[in-house]
């Protein structure tokens, strides 16, 4: 059995390592490891294997620093099957291996309708950021459309982009991880954060100026106070395959969401946005601004630029 490795995040995204049947690899961030991502920080110069024999790939962390997460789960030792997701330092891998298809994955939320289908689109690798100064016309029109919102926030990704934690910690905004517990204490360093905006707050602006275009998280608005807006979005970070395993829901990233949210009837839409008036997010094509609701027929794609 072929196990390919699909880097889906940092310096190194869109890379894609194949691991023949019979064959291991070690990942790390320097010699001797075989496989070498040597602009991750937190990778581990020896920081897991890889090897497939007959009809088993096993995944073994070397006794790396912080950790080699499977579908959001720390293992030393774990099978590797189609469609699972590995978080090494601040890196995330997708699993694919021979005959891949697409999951359907249910909600791990009683009474709730499941979604669709847990899209993951191919990889796009980001352009460089735009540099610190002045505005581009498209990043201007981006803030001034988020800055008419009533209600703003943000769900950015730690493992998408090392200084979120720093800058929200910086900004004063009222922010909080995903993530709960001892265990979200070591996952919160790579997960999702939620943050509540001020439009006359610097925040939003260096998040645009910065991050736009660079998959780093998506925007939404809501009436509710945070905890319930943060609530709500704990939700939907696990949901369950077929075949009952539990994989993360990376639908903060907005390469996820643009392409999972139109998979959904109607009512698994209304069922995702919840209580949130909408979910604003940039799309392939960074001059334009995707306006999602809980109405599908009221989604709007936003040229920014005229």
């Amino acid at each position: 059995m072929e196990l390919t490795l699909v880097v889906r995040s940092g310096d190194d995204a869109g890379k894609r390592i194949p691991i023949p049947s019979g064959e291991a690899r070690r990942v790390g961030r320097q010699q001797p490891a075989e496989v070498r991502l040597s602009s991750d920080p937190m990778l581990s110069n020896l920081h897991f294997s890889i090897e497939c024999s007959g009809e088993l790939c096993l995944l073994r962390d070397l006794g790396s620093k912080f950790g080699t997460l499977v579908n959001g789960r720390k293992v030393t030792e774990a099978a590797l099957r189609n469609g699972d997701e590995i978080l090494a330092g601040r890196t995330t891998f997708g699993v694919q291996l021979e005959g891949d298809i697409r999951a359907t994955p249910r909600h791990d939320t009683d009474g709730e309708p499941a979604p669709a289908a847990l899209a993951l689109p191919a990889v796009e690798t980001p352009p460089a950021p735009a540099p610190a100064g002045p505005l581009n016309p498209t990043r201007q029109a981006v803030v001034a459309y988020l800055r008419k919102q009533v209600n703003l926030y943000a769900v950015l990704d730690a493992a998408r982009e090392a200084t979120v934690i720093d800058r929200l910690k910086a900004s004063g905004e009222q922010h909080a991880s995903l993530y709960d517990g001892e265990e979200g204490e070591e996952l919160s360093t790579y997960g999702p954060w939620l943050v509540k905006l001020e439009s006359d707050k610097p925040l939003l602006e260096e998040l645009v100026r910065d991050g736009w275009g660079r998959s780093w998280g998506v925007y939404l608005t809501c009436g509710k106070p945070f905890a319930d807006v943060r609530r709500h979005l704990r939700k939907f970070l696990l949901v369950k395959l077929p075949d009952g395993r539990q994989v993360c829901f990376r639908y903060y990233d907005p390469r996820v969401l643009r392409t999972y949210l139109p998979t959904c009837n109607a009512e698994e839409v209304v069922a995702f946005v919840g209580p949130m008036d909408r979910y604003l997010a940039e799309s392939v094509d960074e001059t334009e601004l995707l306006d999602f609701t809980a109405n599908y027929k009221d989604w709007r794609k936003v040229g920014l630029v005229k």
